[in-house]
């Protein structure tokens, strides 16, 4: 007697799709949630800080003044444009109407910017002998974005780069915030306002004043800078 024959195998059940289609699910979402944390992570580091390319060294001068009306009688070697001075040093020399010599000393150390008088020259009391500005005085006014000037305060910390020095980085801190924009109107004062369309529409620059530590000899007013305000916690 013959034995019966095998019976033909069942047929392995379908794959459930549905159960792929998770797996699929499943490795976009990791796939998304990847470069929404890259999105994440670039916002927040934007949102920490807020970067002005547009910056400019400044330099807050003062005037070395006549304490006396009277006529230049001298004018010491060293009190020319360009010159470093030290506090208590002699520039000048006044001969008044009484016959006697009155010197003029620099009131503080810095570099002299422009030199006003020349022996021989008659003053009055209280006029500018000279323009002096002190060491360690020059400060950064960086132009930030309307758009992130809501983010910046007085007394945060900051990062000054300058051309003129590659490599180094200066500390800051903010000073001060304008309480108006660089942003000139288009047209002159005093003239009606042209039509709305002739406006060219423009994000307006707020200056925010920054403080400059540890700054180089030679360091010039005007030079351009890079300013780096954190503004984050």
């Amino acid at each position: 007697m013959r034995p019966p024959e095998a019976l033909p195998a069942a047929p392995a059940p379908p794959r459930p799709r549905r159960l792929s289609w998770l797996l699929v699910d499943a490795g976009l979402l990791v796939l998304l949630g990847g470069a929404g944390a890259a999105v994440v992570a670039s916002a927040h580091a934007q949102a920490t800080v807020v970067v002005s390319q547009s910056a400019v060294v400044v330099a807050p001068s003062r005037w070395v003044t006549a304490p006396a009306a009277g006529t230049v009688s001298q004018v010491a070697p060293a009190a020319v444009d360009g010159a470093s001075v030290a506090r208590g040093q002699r520039m000048f020399t006044l001969s008044t109407a009484a016959g006697s010599d009155v010197g003029v000393d620099a009131p503080t150390a810095g570099t002299l910017a422009q030199v006003a008088v020349a022996p021989g020259q008659s003053v009055a009391a209280g006029s500018p002998l000279a323009t002096l500005v002190p060491w360690g005085a020059m400060r950064v006014v960086a132009m930030v974005p309307e758009t992130r000037v809501r983010d910046v305060h007085v007394g945060q910390k900051a990062t000054v780069v300058l051309p003129a020095d590659p490599g180094a980085a200066f500390d800051g801190r903010v000073l001060a915030i304008w309480p108006q924009t660089a942003q000139a109107y288009i047209g002159q004062v005093g003239m009606p306002a042209p039509p709305a369309q002739e406006f060219l529409k423009q994000t307006a620059l707020v200056p925010v004043l920054v403080s400059l530590g540890g700054q180089p000899r030679g360091l010039a007013a005007g030079e351009s800078a890079e300013v780096t305000i954190h503004v984050g916690s």
